[in-house]
């Protein structure tokens, strides 16, 4: 499935507050929603899902497959055009976009943290709110702001969670960010004890502000390491390894992949020396690490600007700027 800012009724579901984001797409607030429910209806996405049973069918002849059900939106099943997000089993509970992220009302009544963009995804299997927390990092002179991304989906594989979600402002880079084993700070899955765990909730600021300056302390760790241009070249091929070889694959057809990939390292090396921002820190971690994001970021193209996000929060994009990251830590443990 190609996924996308999801539409509807001709208009972009998403919202934003004040600051027009890179698309122009969305229902521009003044302020900053004061609930998650009004960030959901802000964006237009205030429908609910439901467990469809499923059938089996033949020459006129069907019968229900047991344990099997089509996740849809109530409003539009049984209307044209009626989206299946996902198949599930009976064990599934669905979360309503109006309800998936009520827990974090409370963190946002502090006043440090607040709803700031959000949407959905695709023909709407995924809906996401971006909360900004205030007070930005200062990097080495780099100022970093401060995100978190909640997330919810209902294709039967994606879970509620959160995660932090930096940008550096120099050049819009999103600095993806993963706690240990690759786990968000939150994380429920759609099952039978799901609605307990969303009821016990308690994600404290305190800990929201202290993995933060955890993050704040490793960046700056970036910036003191220095790398021989050998060791620069080795981080970039350990985070675009060479392509696998596949059995009997001919030699131009590999050496052409292998060839994009080289490329690939290539221009992340150019942008560690010459992308935004990255000037004052030529030959560090961070400038290495800030050619990765950046690349990721701006420089690969997208048929479709709309599937952007995707991309660089869900996809593809996200698994190598955690693996850039990961290799970068490395560094500087060695």
């Amino acid at each position: 499935m190609a996924h996308k800012l999801h539409f509807e009724d001709g208009r972009a579901a998403m919202f934003y507050v004040r600051e027009k984001p890179w698309h122009g797409l969305g229902t521009e607030f003044t302020f900053p929603p004061k609930t998650a429910e009004e960030a959901i209806r802000g964006a237009n996405i205030d429908w609910a899902v439901e467990p469809i049973p499923l059938y089996a069918a033949s020459e006129g002849f069907y019968a229900q497959i047991p344990d099997r059900y089509a996740i849809v939106r109530k409003d539009l099943w049984g209307k044209p055009g009626c989206k299946l997000f996902g198949i599930v089993g009976s064990d599934y509970r669905p979360l309503q976009n109006i309800d998936a992220f009520r827990f974090f009302d409370g963190i946002v009544s502090t006043g440090l943290v607040s709803y700031e963009t959000g949407g959905a995804l695709g023909d709407g299997e995924r809906v996401w709110v971006q909360a900004r927390v205030k007070g930005d990092m200062d990097v080495a002179g780099d100022k970093i702001e401060r995100f978190l991304l909640l997330s919810n989906g209902h294709d039967g594989k994606t879970a509620v969670d959160i995660r932090f979600s930096p940008i550096r402002v120099v050049c819009q880079n999103t600095l993806s960010w993963a706690l240990q084993e690759r786990s968000p700070l939150f994380h429920i899955h759609h099952d039978q004890r799901m609605d307990k765990r969303i009821e016990g909730a308690e994600i404290a600021i305190k800990d929201i502000l202290e993995e933060y300056d955890r993050i704040e302390t490793k960046f700056k760790k970036f910036t003191t390491i220095k790398l021989a241009e050998p060791s620069m070249v080795e981080y970039f091929t350990k985070v675009f390894a060479d392509p696998k070889r596949y059995t009997n694959e001919r030699d131009n057809t590999y050496a052409s992949r292998l060839k994009k990939v080289q490329s690939t390292r290539e221009n992340a090396r150019r942008l560690a020396d010459f992308g935004e921002g990255n000037q004052n820190h030529r030959g560090t971690v961070w400038a290495a690490y800030n050619g990765i994001t950046e690349l990721v970021d701006h420089e690969w193209g997208y048929a479709d600007p709309t599937k952007r996000l995707n991309f660089l929060w869900f996809g593809e994009g996200e698994r190598i700027k955690i693996k850039a990251l990961e290799e970068a830590s490395n560094l500087c443990r060695n």
